[in-house]
């Protein structure tokens, strides 16, 4: 009485289709044991793979010098935890016009980023914008991969992808960035 009841189940998952287009990526299964309470929804995302079975990177992407702009501090902190547990050097910005000091900074200390991750939405200079006077000052990037992320409501249509190829945007991806999305896009060129 006053127990409950307990029981086990066994569910299984396919890789996403962006997990299943990169070369290489294998996942072990995971064995996952849940206390479930009463009421508790279970997502996916109880699911994943820990982070330690995310495939090694190439090593031209180690220590790979990153500049992630975004308005919203908790975005900013989880693609910090995730591009650090990539082994990244990650630096962040919390808006585009620090961005752009950051992005001076850096090529006049030799240091120049090597991957612009840009929030899509955010006040005064958006990830578009950031990108238009990135374009306008080439030597900012020098080579660097430009990826502008945004929100799933906000997924991109063929007017926003051809705006990204005109401003020599690398890639698109959705929020939140998972570490499948952020490899696949970093593999494309």
């Amino acid at each position: 009485p006053d127990q409950g009841s307990t029981f086990h189940f066994t569910v299984c998952f396919s890789l996403s289709k962006v997990a299943q287009t990169v070369p290489g990526l294998e996942y072990p299964p995971v064995p996952v044991l849940l206390p479930v309470a009463p009421g508790t929804r279970i997502s996916a995302a109880h699911f994943l793979p820990p982070l330690e079975t995310v495939p090694v990177l190439p090593p031209h992407l180690l220590n790979l010098p990153v500049l992630i702009v975004d308005d919203n501090a908790n975005n900013r902190k989880a693609l910090d935890n995730l591009l650090t547990s990539l082994k990244m050097q990650v630096s962040t910005a919390e808006n585009g016009e620090t961005a752009m000091d950051m992005l001076r900074a850096a090529v006049d200390n030799r240091t120049p980023y090597q991957l612009i991750l840009l929030d899509e939405k955010m006040p005064v200079l958006d990830g578009f914008k950031v990108a238009e006077l990135i374009k306008q000052e080439p030597h900012l990037s020098q080579g660097a991969r430009v990826v502008v992320m945004a929100s799933a409501e906000q997924l991109f249509d063929s007017p926003q992808n051809e705006k990204c190829a005109s401003l020599g945007i690398s890639a698109c991806i959705t929020k939140p960035v998972s570490h499948i999305e952020l490899i696949h896009a970093l593999q494309q060129r």
